[in-house]
């Protein structure tokens, strides 16, 4: 397999390619490259199976030269320190994503994961049906996983363009699908969860208070105990205390 990587980390690139290697010495590394600049301008004439990039690069540039090139289905294995994925994220082939330190297996776990996608074809991508609601919780599918979520785990969803991105009480944890905010507010259950901003919709089980003042919300953090500020929008402030009464103090 003849494999590309992408990443401004001299040191990463040394240790993956003898990773990769490692796992396999059929495989080989048709390019290094360490900008997005440098991809776009040194690899149209490479042969390569499969990229291993920074998360930093994975954006509208990259996703850009790709579907210039007729790529955009071009197996993509991310890297980076934290788990977060960038907003175009689900419209690139995204197979894996590895966190610092690389280790053989973490690599080798890239490699499976692209077997599988292989073998999957069009199922292992991301659909407009995969967030399903069933008994209480949600089914999402990303990068090739199925993530079983209660809603108690729901701290607030944020609307990022054609996206949608889940804040979950362990703060660590965010999750983007390839919903827009008011189709994954559609699935939720309406005497819960209620959007209170173009951007928010929040899980009113951890509303601590409101202020009428600067029309704002605080969410409470069960776990960590922190409170959260949250803008409502003037035009659904009315609505919204009203809804907080009733779910606050029902008959």
């Amino acid at each position: 397999m003849d494999i590309v990587i992408i990443s401004r980390f001299k040191q990463d690139i040394r240790e993956l390619g003898d990773l990769i290697q490692e796992l396999n010495e059929n495989n080989k590394i048709a390019g290094v490259f360490n900008s997005i600049d440098d991809f776009e301008k040194g690899s149209s004439d490479i042969k390569h199976d499969l990229i291993f990039c920074d998360v930093d690069f994975a954006g509208d540039l990259m996703l850009s030269i790709m579907e210039r090139r007729d790529e955009a289905d071009m197996p993509l294995v991310l890297m980076g320190k934290e788990n977060m994925l960038p907003g175009d994220a689900f419209r690139m082939n995204i197979v894996a994503y590895l966190l610092f330190p690389l280790t053989l297996d973490k690599v080798r776990e890239a490699f499976i994961r692209l077997r599988k996608r292989v073998s999957q074809g069009d199922q292992g991508r991301i659909k407009d049906d995969d967030l399903i609601i069933k008994q209480g919780k949600m089914m999402i599918r990303s990068m090739g996983e199925l993530y079983y979520i209660d809603y108690d785990d729901i701290f607030f969803l944020e609307a990022a363009g054609s996206y949608c991105i889940l804040h979950f009480i362990d703060m660590d944890k965010t999750l983007m699908v390839s919903l827009n905010l008011s189709k994954v507010e559609d699935r939720l259950p309406a005497d819960r969860f209620y959007r209170i901003h173009d951007r928010h919709t929040i899980n009113c089980c951890y509303l601590f208070s409101v202020s009428s003042c600067d029309r704002k919300c605080k969410l409470k953090n069960p776990l960590t105990k922190v409170t959260l500020s949250l803008k409502i929008s003037e035009r659904r402030y009315k609505d919204f205390t009203r809804f907080i009464n009733d779910f606050m103090f029902p008959e």
